[in-house]
């Protein structure tokens, strides 16, 4: 079940405008032609109020989108909707990770864009395998997660290793349960598929923070 702070969140907080820089680089680099963006389905995990939805839907992307908050689909369906153009699908449910179509639709691509950590591992882990299951064969993954350097990662209510209860500080303050990974938990959650690049980013903020991320690009 989706931890109910995110409906706040969203109906609190102006989310959705802009992409992740990450997710656009290697979006366009796999998906090189019109012809070829045309053709392919993403699925993207946690939409939000659609700001990669919005990218995807601009390049020409047949688009989908599930989130565990009403608002944040209300609020991506009023935001994009207005985009599509003809030939192009958009269409967004209100779904959990829990909830994933157990039926034969099968996309090209799926994003989470610090979407699933938000979850203890055994949903984690349910929802990898759901993504595997729900890709084309050669179908990619992308995801963004934050790492154990992540300031906050070790505050809070632990509930289990790595997996905080409300950190008291960082990026995930206060956001609900927040898992914080690291590269072996990574490529052992993703040992069955045919390739996988991690990429490590270690910012420090002007605020203080450490923030760890680690962006996957997995292929079926």
């Amino acid at each position: 079940m989706m931890d109910a702070v995110w409906e706040e969140l969203h109906a609190s907080r102006p989310w959705g405008k802009y992409p992740a820089e990450t997710l656009i680089r290697l979006a366009m680099r796999t998906y090189r032609t019109p012809e070829i963006r045309a053709q392919t389905k993403v699925l993207e995990l946690g939409c939000g109020a659609g700001a990669n939805l919005s990218f995807l839907l601009a390049e020409g992307f047949q688009t989908y989108g599930l989130d565990g908050a009403p608002t944040a689909i209300a609020k991506a369906e009023a935001r994009l909707r207005p985009l599509v153009k003809d030939g192009q699908t958009l269409d967004l449910k209100t779904m959990t990770f829990e909830e994933l179509p157990s039926g034969t639709e099968q996309f090209d691509l799926i994003v989470d864009h610090f979407a699933i950590y938000a979850n203890p591992l055994t949903t984690i882990t349910q929802t990898y395998d759901n993504v595997y299951r729900m890709l084309a064969d050669g179908g990619r993954f992308y995801a963004s997660v934050w790492g154990r350097q992540t300031t906050g990662a070790d505050s809070g209510v632990m509930i289990e290793t790595a997996t905080s209860q409300n950190p008291t500080c960082g990026p995930c303050k206060e956001m609900g349960v927040s898992h914080f990974f690291d590269r072996p938990e990574i490529e052992q959650l993703f040992a069955a598929w045919s390739e996988l690049t991690i990429t490590r980013r270690l910012t420090d903020e002007a605020n203080g923070d450490t923030v760890e991320e680690f962006i996957i690009w997995a292929q079926k």
